[in-house]
């Protein structure tokens, strides 16, 4: 817990005058020179954690209200984390909470006792209490009289200046929920993980493993539900919206609604800016494949709807983009092949069909099956 030292939290505080004005928690100021500030001097100047909390409790006995009362408990918090109590982390720790929601700082003690602990219910629980501070914060309006640029740059400046804590607590939590072998409660965990840290790095990876999860599991019903959860979420999130237009082209419902959202994956991935720590190649593979697959899936939804010369334009367009996903791209194939037989276009429908048989996927068999039909005289069935 050194990184997060609570007493380089007082000494921030002390040099206010070079904090940005605006910041998570509440800030303490103490005045050099005063009755407080000697007692703070000696707490910090105790040779030995025994004296330290001695003259902690002494602090807290003449300051038991009023943020003198919150910087004793950040004292505690500080003190007994160092010495692995983490009772008396939970116990103090929760006291400044409750006073002082924004406090990252305790707040990152709390999950790293927690988490040393193996409490995962403690664990979510502050977690989730971080999540729903942090958003109010964010969502904050400006105060009367102050610029909404202004106010905003602030904003950005003072999460900024709690990035460490906050990436601290993100991953705490990440990596403890995809620690559990029961896929159950690694789902679950990951959907709290979700909730409490929408926008969070790994949020991707974690949407991606819960609904593999599902999917698994043959819940089919729970992955579009929590698929449904994340796309209300995040008008840019690419991954759900694929799963969902893939889903209902699959299983022929939802089709307006589907290419609604294939659409949408369209103009997201032409828009989309690279990461700084993605290769140009290794992104414009990913763009390619969601454009692919985007377009896939609009082609299934077309022969739903009995719309066989968009269906073949569409797999036509997908067709280059999706060659370095083999499966993806015999799957494609596949439903080329089949509604260009369905169209009566007999050679072009073999000649794609031997192709998708030639790539040896799930989808091989199903190709066999259309070529046999095919040798005789009935288009195979939609």
């Amino acid at each position: 817990m050194n990184r997060f030292s609570l007493l380089g939290l007082l000494a921030l505080a002390l040099a206010a005058a070079a904090a940005p004005q605006l910041q998570l928690g509440r800030r303490i100021q103490i005045r050099a020179g005063t009755p407080e500030d000697r007692e703070l001097t000696a707490i910090r100047a105790a040779s030995s954690p025994q004296q330290k909390l001695a003259l902690i409790e002494q602090f807290a006995r003449e300051h038991p209200e009023g943020d003198l009362a919150l910087l004793a408990n950040q004292l505690f918090v500080e003190t007994y984390a160092a010495l692995k109590d983490y009772d008396h982390v939970f116990l103090y720790g929760e006291r400044v909470l409750a006073a002082d929601p924004e406090n990252l700082t305790v707040a990152t003690a709390l999950v790293a006792a927690a988490a040393a602990k193996g409490d995962l219910d403690r664990l979510f629980a502050y977690g989730e209490k971080v999540g729903r501070a942090v958003a109010q914060f964010a969502a904050q309006p400006p105060p009367a009289g102050v610029p909404l640029e202004e106010w905003e740059r602030e904003k950005a400046a003072a999460l900024e200046q709690a990035r460490p804590n906050l990436d601290y607590i993100v991953l705490t939590l990440y990596e403890a929920a995809r620690q559990q072998q029961d896929p159950t409660r690694r789902a679950t965990l990951l959907e709290r993980f979700l909730e409490a840290f929408p926008q969070a790095p790994a949020a991707t990876a974690a949407e991606l493993e819960v609904a593999g999860i599902y999917q698994r599991a043959h819940q089919t019903q729970q992955m579009i539900a929590f698929a449904q959860r994340r796309v209300a979420a995040s008008a840019t999130d690419i991954p759900m919206r694929l799963l969902l237009a893939d889903t209902y082209s699959e299983q022929g419902i939802e089709l307006e609604r589907g290419e609604q959202l294939a659409r949408q994956v369209l103009d997201l991935v032409a828009h989309a800016g690279k990461p700084a720590n993605v290769s140009a190649e290794d992104w414009q593979r990913q763009l390619d494949l969601q454009k692919g697959l985007a377009y896939s899936a609009l082609g299934q939804i077309y022969v739903r709807q009995n719309r066989d010369a968009d269906a073949v334009a569409a797999f036509q367009q997908a067709k280059p983009l999706l060659q370095t996903d083999r499966v993806n791209y015999a799957r494609n194939l596949y439903r080329l092949g089949f509604t260009l037989a369905r169209m009566k276009r007999v050679a072009e429908a073999r000649a794609v069909l031997n192709e998708v048989v030639s790539l040896n996927t799930p989808y091989t068999p199903l190709a066999r099956d259309v070529l046999r039909k095919l040798a005789g005289t009935r288009a195979p069935r939609p």
